[in-house]
């Protein structure tokens, strides 16, 4: 258990961050996303734990513990202990997105605080993971930081965020018509160190400070478009009589091929100020 106090739930959250971006998750156990699993199986030609369907592109995660409602939307099964449910939801094997994974550790973070018991009986029946803190169980103990309150955007490398806290990154603009079927358009982040450089974590990404983690938002942006990309834009072409390239703007270059982080920033991509959560030991420490 920890203490019910800021400074320990928000070092907790970012030590479960750091740990997820440092494990190198396998076909068996570990998080991934649906889309990286899927072409480690390609790539390796292994059968994995999990046969894939692409159904799984909408989530999987302990099928003993949760029922998927969506995509990447899971509640509790009846009769088993949410404890051992969210352990074995960060344990994996999981396919879930960044968003879910932000609200997993934060979960457990929660369950860390009221310890397994008392978790066991506030969520029985009813806990939720889901993509956003809308609507999951950790809504109640969720609240706004002051700099996202306050819209401060503090400066590239120095953001006003505490270890541990939630913040989201943006890609450019564009993104999704240079790339309308990848998921790098935004990134939901921990903190996850103030020491010397300050420090992000996300699903799939190292932990790596801010100039780093633009660096691989430009990469992803700039790559070419994969053969998912192309069908589904040559399908709305086809579907509106368009023709090709139209729906991308690209007769007005609007959608640029390739970007600096330079282009990134200035077209509004990055850190986005007024988006911002922490854990709040007081709403937590109010259950117990």
């Amino acid at each position: 258990m920890i203490a019910a106090r800021d400074e320990a739930i928000g070092a907790y959250v970012a030590d479960a961050m750091r740990a997820l971006c440092t494990r190198r998750p396998t076909l068996h156990d570990g998080v991934w996303y649906p889309f990286e699993y899927r072409d480690e199986l390609v790539r390796t030609g292994a059968s994995g734990a999990l046969p894939w369907s692409d159904d799984h592109l909408l989530g999987h995660a302990a099928p003993a513990f949760f029922d998927r409602l969506g995509s990447c939307d899971w509640k509790l099964r009846r009769g088993v202990s949410a404890s051992r449910a969210i352990r074995a939801w960060l344990d994996g094997l999981t396919l879930a997105d960044c968003g879910a994974v932000v609200m997993a550790i934060v979960t457990d973070a929660v369950r860390q605080v009221l310890g397994d018991v008392r978790f066991d009986a506030r969520f029985a029946d009813r806990l939720r993971v889901r993509e956003s803190y809308i609507e999951s169980s950790v809504e109640p103990f969720l609240v706004e930081t002051e700099a996202a309150i306050a819209n401060e955007p503090g400066v590239l490398g120095r953001r006003p965020v505490r270890p541990g806290e939630l913040a989201y990154f943006v890609n450019h603009p564009r993104y999704l018509h240079k790339h309308p079927t990848r998921e790098f358009r935004a990134l939901n982040v921990v903190c996850t160190g103030t020491e010397g450089t300050q420090t992000w974590g996300a699903l799939g990404l190292p932990a790596c400070d801010e100039v780093a983690l633009l660096e691989l938002m430009v990469a992803d942006y700039n790559c070419d478009r994969d053969a998912e990309d192309l069908e589904f834009l040559a399908a709305l072409e086809r579907e509106h009589e368009l023709e090709p390239g139209h729906t991308l703007g690209e007769g007005e270059g609007e959608t640029p091929p390739t970007i600096t982080r330079e282009e990134l920033v200035k077209a509004g991509g990055g850190y986005v100020c007024y988006v911002g959560n922490r854990v709040s030991a007081e709403k937590i420490a109010a259950l117990r």
